[in-house]
């Protein structure tokens, strides 16, 4: 990843590590502290982190087709996982971040043919009209599946894109300017505010994740860890119904 921000000191996979372990305490709140609010807490930073670097990892990838199929078999396998570990029908939060890739799909190719002073005028209107139709089919695909977060949880990885430049083309200086991690992450407020809307409670705490990303380096880190951040989740709510299991049998 190109090191974009000057007061950045925390790597991608560091922010990441970080999510995960508040990801786990509050989906070890749900089995063990079901009813106290307060443990749910540290959680509501983790989606933030995830979306925010979905979107970095579409934008880095070299076979974008590669990493949204990685993302939605993931979440298609780990549902069973997830049925087990919640006994309920929401859907785990793979198949919301492989949801979110499609409008960013066609968000990009509406920018490229925006950019692209030699794209036809037909062209120039017809990715925009697909990326408007794509929104509205997501929009009633999500009210109908459910899936973690709803709508307003797929377009937060969508807003943190609004401004980052397409390849293959050159965007004029004044949308290079905004192509900076400081408006990336304002971007990212309205689905935020929405979804806390939606949601209430402690989920207004999510915003708190901002705070983290401000020092986000630009850099994924020395490791690949990749795999690592998709085995951990189905690993980890197994681990957690286990102990939850076994502490109900003593």
């Amino acid at each position: 990843m190109i090191k974009r921000n000057p007061v950045g000191f925390l790597s991608g996979n560091l922010l990441k590590l970080i999510a995960i372990v508040l990801m786990t305490i509050d989906h070890y709140a749900v089995l063990f502290h079901p009813y106290d609010l307060w443990w749910r807490l540290p959680g509501r930073l983790a989606f933030p982190i995830f979306a925010f670097f979905i979107a970095e990892g579409y934008r880095y990838t070299r076979n974008r087709l590669r990493y949204f199929l990685t993302l939605a078999i993931a979440g298609t396998v780990f549902q069973v996982v997830y049925y087990l570990f919640s006994g309920g029908g929401m859907r785990n939060i793979f198949i919301t971040l492989a949801l979110s890739l499609i409008p960013v799909f066609f968000l990009d190719l509406s920018k490229k043919a925006f950019f692209d002073k030699t794209a036809p005028l037909w062209k120039k209107m017809l990715f925009p009209a697909i990326f408007a139709l794509v929104m509205v089919a997501l929009y009633f695909v999500c009210k109908h599946f459910r899936p973690d977060y709803r709508f307003w949880g797929t377009l937060v990885p969508l807003f943190v894109t609004l401004f980052h430049t397409p390849r293959g083309v050159e965007a004029p200086k004044w949308w290079q300017t905004l192509d900076i991690l400081p408006v990336h992450l304002l971007c990212m407020l309205p689905p935020l505010i929405l979804l806390n809307h939606t949601f209430g409670g402690v989920q207004h705490f999510s915003l708190l994740a901002l705070l983290l990303l401000v020092f986000y380096s630009g850099e994924r880190g020395k490791w690949k860890m990749k795999y690592f951040f998709y085995i951990y989740y189905p690993l980890h709510l197994v681990l957690l119904e286990g102990l939850y299991l076994l502490m109900e049998l003593i």
